[in-house]
């Protein structure tokens, strides 16, 4: 009969023995993990490097044709979204009357102004305009009054309105264009003044509600 010193024996020497066969089956199954999970991770070193690389190609493309990309683009919006800037000046005497000019090839009283030229900021421009045609040479900057729609003259059009708060008189550099120009009383403004214009005086001297459209 086997003892019980010798049954505690074969047990303890036999769990050891189970031991060490799962400890060395669980390496063995790692490292089978580690021999699948090892050549997926060089595939996908080798995609992200693949994309870095691509990635740099296409910024050094992109930045190789932006001279050309970029005023096609500015053409194709200019087509598609293209939109016309104007610009207008009010300028008042010393006894609060307001310039006026009619032109030669509109009908009507308006404020002095015209197109922003191609170069031009919008203040440069309604500068230059009411030089030309009022003989209002601005002293100070002029100010922004707003900026209206201007649909109904042409689509996409705007017009940028500016106050000349401080000024001086110049001689007018365009008499083709312009039939006549004088300072008017806010109340007794010519006859045939456009509506736009009345628009703009009562927004700013009578403290009408502004419209968006000119």
């Amino acid at each position: 009969m086997v003892s019980l010193a010798a049954r505690m024996t074969i047990r303890f020497l036999r769990r050891k023995l189970d031991a060490q066969l799962a400890a060395r089956a669980g390496v063995a199954a790692h490292d089978r993990a580690s021999n699948k999970i090892k050549p997926l991770a060089a595939k996908f070193s080798c995609i992200l490097q693949s994309c870095k690389a691509n990635l740099h190609f296409m910024s050094n493309w992109r930045i190789r044709l932006e001279p050309l990309i970029t005023p096609m683009f500015r053409i194709w919006w200019r087509l598609r979204r293209g939109a016309t800037l104007g610009v207008r000046g009010i300028a008042c005497d010393e006894a609060g009357r307001v310039m006026l000019v009619r032109h030669t090839y509109a009908k009507g009283w308006h404020l002095p102004g015209g197109g922003v030229e191609s170069g031009e900021t919008a203040i440069e421009a309604v500068m230059r305009e009411m030089a030309e045609e009022a003989g209002v040479e601005a002293v100070g900057a002029p100010k922004l009054v707003g900026f209206y729609a201007n649909h109904a003259n042409f689509p996409n059009d705007h017009i940028a309105l500016y106050l000349f708060e401080t000024w001086r008189a110049c001689p007018p550099s365009i008499d083709n264009e312009i039939a006549e120009r004088a300072f008017f009383a806010l109340n007794a403004l010519p006859e045939g003044v456009t509506k736009g214009t009345q628009r703009r005086l009562a927004e700013i001297f009578n403290g009408a509600q502004i419209i968006a459209n000119w």
